[in-house]
């Protein structure tokens, strides 16, 4: 296995020492990406044999494939005697694995030192982020894996991330270039780089930043128009909130601009979310004023009216101009499914990652002062009602606006009904403001005004109908849209109580828009209203269906933009290329009414096709350099993931719903969301032999949640059902993770600690015989958690140690902080509180940058400690009142996570200074920024 390295950005390429190793056959080396595109994970024999024989498998095909893989052993491994186990290309169950040491695969190599290279970036770290970008790209030989099937989805996934990564790895290095002085080498560069990529936009304001760095005014501002022009004509969108923004402070000469580094993003939490409005608002300026009025009056106003009236912009332009101390915070209702969903909503939308119930939100947010706006409530009016009256029971500081079809009922509220608009006058300026702007050198003569009124009153003044009739302008004389409106008008009523005629005249308007649309317009148009909470360009190939491209299912959504039927959304979240498209809810319900039964569960099927590959894609890169990005890609879909869930059970598919909640276990694991994930696995799990190769993982999984909830006996016997489950598919990683977690539970729960050391020690064995590097990190480190608890510190210090070590080589963070956690503990154990406070240091930092807050407090809680025991017990007591401040504002409680080390953390601050000096510290702990608790600790290494 010594010197084996394998390359597949570019054509496939083998060496061993130095010394080029050739796979004979087109095919064998087909296999070998198919395996190497899997990160370590089993690709099962069904797969490989679809990879190699797409269209029609031959008789022999299972027995050629056998022949392939002793091919690639006997190329691999040379010096294996005949009948030895595989190390590295090994047979795992119903398939096969390739298991490759760290730095053997160039695609892994790339990730890991483009991922440095981006939190150096972040970091503030220029210099070292353009070194470690050009490292990085110089492993870049052309398109990966060209020596794979084009067809096989997993192989498409890993090339279209690898092609993401790369991109985003050239504008980070033209940033630090930028950041570094170098505007002018680089400007060519990001030019033809804007042209090789023209909707990125965080190109397009690299370009601009460098050029005006450069003393070009004029072609910067060029740039932009450049961008604007581009956007427009492909997408039919305008420019994001940055490049306006910039566009903004180039003309006003901001000296500003020139220290300024453009990055992935920030680090630190956002103190609002109200998005920027993208066009002017026409017509509401007395609502607005009535809002602020009530919104001063009353500490619950629910705006009510029908659907498409304007409900959200109005609630949304008057948060946008408070100025409250906390906020104002915004959460959309309407995108969940349950009432159960909307404690733990808010609370990730305020970064309150321990919230998750009313009773947790409470607690956090009494001593808040802000507006909350709970926007679209309406089809969970009574789970809203009841949570509202609680907060508002006991948060004294907090205001809240809803928008919502009908009022929530609660003592106090107060109530604004937002009407249509009054079709001769502002109605008239909505539909003349959205046709010119959507338009080139649209104008409306003096006769065409009447035809204008007539068409706003037919819509009876509701925004939304205006605006989709209004953008029909560009092709179709005003006339025209006059005679369509009055014959495609037909009374159909929506549901809604009272079969209001302003939501009949809207649901007409939308069946109008919809038949203007081409048939293959059409067709992607209903198939998108299976999506929830948005969906990105790969989302909407993959729904579209099997006869339609990807480049044709890109074009039909352009069209879907510029029609109006579809809106483009900016999520942040997704980072700087993270364009989102989404459905209003009015025009989703009828998509969906446009699918026949057969059709809908036909799309469906898809939508879950895509979630079960989306999410066994994240959970490969939740172990490796990728797995912030992965987490970051899973919350964004985190609805999709739920309706995938939800239409699984709908339709009779539990196979695939065990499969994707195995993989998003992990996820919910390190996201700490304990219900929703117990829920799932639970509800899963109740057909365990639809999928049984996806069963060890799901019950692994739900196992950490319960540990995480405090259950260790529910966490002990999930263990060891994973374990027998593993044994039965022969997952042998599973079985390792079983394992050395079981040894480590149950020395928690009491267990004889010698006989746990002897079963996590039989699972590194396990692990260092045949599993992934990552597997390895997990269980070392798991036995050192054993051995400290066993009383053994120097001896779990060394693992510790080394499992850190291993994790950080194969980019686990996730295992090199928990190592890292256990092996400052131990190193407090054998009184060496120096090397304990430098480690823990590290540690706080680190999950700094890396913007892992609940690590972060769990981190500074122990670092406590250690400042305690090095003789600074007032700089502890400190930074317990920073823990115990800055924890009630996310709703974690790291002392919860630690709840055989907390007491004596406690208990070494509290015996190093007086009980006066300790509360005095700690009262002026709660004080502390973030920023001033990292600062302290630097200061004390």
């Amino acid at each position: 296995m010594s010197g084996l390295q394998i390359d597949v950005l570019g054509p496939l390429r083998i060496g061993r020492n130095g010394t080029a190793v050739t796979v004979p056959g087109a095919k064998p080396r087909a296999l070998l990406v198919t395996l190497a595109a899997a990160q370590g994970f089993v690709v099962s024999t069904d797969q490989a044999l679809d990879a190699l024989w797409p269209a029609k498998r031959p008789r022999s095909a299972l027995n050629t494939l056998q022949s392939y893989v002793a091919v690639l052993r006997r190329t691999l491994e040379p010096g294996r005697a005949p009948g030895e186990r595989g190390s590295i290309l090994v047979r795992e169950g119903s398939g096969y694995a390739l298991r490759l040491p760290v730095g053997a695969l160039d695609a892994e190599e790339f990730t890991r030192l483009a991922t440095r290279a981006n939190r150096q970036l972040q970091a503030g770290e220029a210099g070292s982020a353009a070194s470690g970008s050009a490292e990085a790209l110089a492993l870049w030989r052309g398109r990966p894996f060209q020596d794979a099937p084009d067809h096989v989805d997993l192989i498409a996934a890993e090339v279209a991330r690898l092609h993401e990564l790369h991109v985003t790895l050239l504008e980070d290095r033209f940033a630090a270039a930028i950041v570094l002085g170098q505007h002018a080498s680089v400007a060519g560069e990001l030019a033809q780089h804007c042209r090789d990529h023209p909707l990125r936009e965080r190109g397009w304001e690299l370009l601009a930043l460098a050029r005006y760095r450069d003393g070009r005014q004029a072609d910067a501002l060029a740039s932009l128009r450049e961008a604007r022009r581009r956007l427009a004509g492909e997408l039919g969108v305008d420019p994001g909130p940055r490049l306006r923004e910039l566009e903004a402070r180039i003309l006003a000469h901001d000296e500003a601009l020139f220290p300024t580094d453009i990055t992935a993003g920030p680090n630190g939490t956002a103190s609002h979310n109200v998005p920027l409005s993208l066009d002017r608002t026409i017509g509401r300026q007395t609502e607005a004023d009535w809002l602020r009025t009530m919104l001063a009056r009353y500490r619950l106003t629910t705006v009510t009216g029908p659907g498409g009236v304007g409900k959200t912009r109005l609630a949304l332009d008057v948060a946008r101009t408070r100025d409250d101390p906390d906020g104002p915070w915004v959460v959309d209702v309407g995108r969940l499914t349950s009432g159960s969903l909307l404690a733990p909503a808010i609370g990730r939308i305020l970064g309150l990652f321990g919230a998750n119930t009313t009773e947790q939100l409470t607690d956090v947010l009494r001593q808040r002062h802000f507006l909350l706006v709970l926007d679209g409530c309406e089809h969970l009016g009574e789970a809203v009602a009841e949570l509202v009256a609680a907060l508002l029971r006991r948060c004294a500081g907090l205001r809240v606006l809803v928008t919502s079809r009908e009022p929530l009922r609660v003592p106090g509220e107060g109530l604004l009904e937002v009407r249509p608009l009054r079709a001769d006058d502002d109605a008239v300026e909505l539909f003349l403001d959205r046709a010119g702007a959507g338009t080139h050198g649209w104008n409306v003569r003096p006769e065409d005004r009447s035809v204008v009124t007539r068409i706003c009153r037919r819509l009876d003044g509701l925004p939304l109908a205006i605006e989709l009739a209004a953008a029909r302008a560009a092709a179709l004389p005003l006339p025209e849209i006059e005679q369509r409106l009055d014959d495609r008008f037909t009374l159909l009523r929506d549901g809604n109580r009272g079969g209001e005629h302003r939501h009949e005249s809207l649901w007409s308007t939308l069946d109008w828009s919809y038949s203007m649309l081409s048939a293959s317009e059409r067709s992607l148009f209903a198939a998108l209203s299976v999506f929830e909470g948005g969906f990105d360009t790969r989302a909407v190939a993959a729904v579209a269906g099997p006869e339609r491209s990807a480049v044709a299912a890109t074009v039909d959504l352009a069209a879907l933009v510029a029609k109006s039927c579809v809106v483009r959304v900016r999520d942040e979240e997704a980072g700087p290329a993270g364009d989102r498209y989404g459905l209003l809810d009015t025009v989703r319900a009828f998509a969906s009414a446009q699918l026949s039964g057969a059709a809908a569960a036909s799309v469906r099927a898809r939508h879950r096709a895509w979630v079960e590959d989306l999410t066994a894609t994240a959970e490969r890169r939740m172990v490796s350099f990728d797995a912030a990005d992965s987490i970051a890609r899973l919350s964004v879909e985190r609805a999709n993931c739920r309706a995938a869930l939800a239409s699984a059970s709908t339709d009779d598919d539990p196979g695939r719903a065990l499969r994707i909640v195995a993989s998003l276990g992990f996820y919910w694991y390190r996201t700490g969301a304990i219900e929703e994930g117990t829920g799932s696995l639970q509800q899963a799990l109740r057909f365990p032999d639809r999928a049984p190769e996806a069963l060890p993982r799901a019950l692994l999984f739900l196992a950490g949640l319960h540990y995480l909830a405090g259950d260790l006996r529910a966490g002990l016997g999930g263990l060891d059902a994973a374990a027998v489950a593993a044994r039965a598919v022969d997952d042998r990683l599973t079985l390792i993770r079983a394992t050395c977690y079981r040894a480590h539970f149950g020395v928690l729960a009491g267990e004889n600690p010698a006989e746990m050391a002897a079963v996590a020690r039989r699972a590194v064995a396990w692990a260092e015989r045949s599993a992934p590097q990552w597997v390895a990190a997990e269980a070392l480190s798991a036995l050192g958690h054993v051995d400290r608890l066993g009383g053994d510190p120097a001896t779990a210090l060394d693992r510790l140690t080394r499992a850190q070590r291993l994790a950080e080589e194969c980019g686990h963070d996730w295992a090199a902080g928990s190592a890292a956690w256990a092996a400052v503990k131990a190193a407090l154990d054998l009184g060496r509180s120096t090397r304990a406070l430098r480690l823990i240091t590290e540690q706080v930092v680190a999950q700094e940058i890396a913007g892992d807050w609940t690590s972060w407090l769990v981190m500074v809680h122990t670092a406590a400690g250690a400042l305690a025991a090095s003789g600074r017990a007032e700089d502890g007591a400190m930074l317990l009142g920073a823990v115990t401040a800055i924890g009630a504002r996310l709703g974690f409680d790291p002392a919860r996570m630690d709840p055989i080390d907390a007491p004596r953390i406690e208990r070494l601050v509290t015996d190093g200074c007086t009980p006066e000096v300790a509360a005095a510290a700690r009262a002026a702990g709660t004080e502390l920024t973030r920023t001033q608790v990292r600062d302290l600790l630097l200061q004390a290494v």
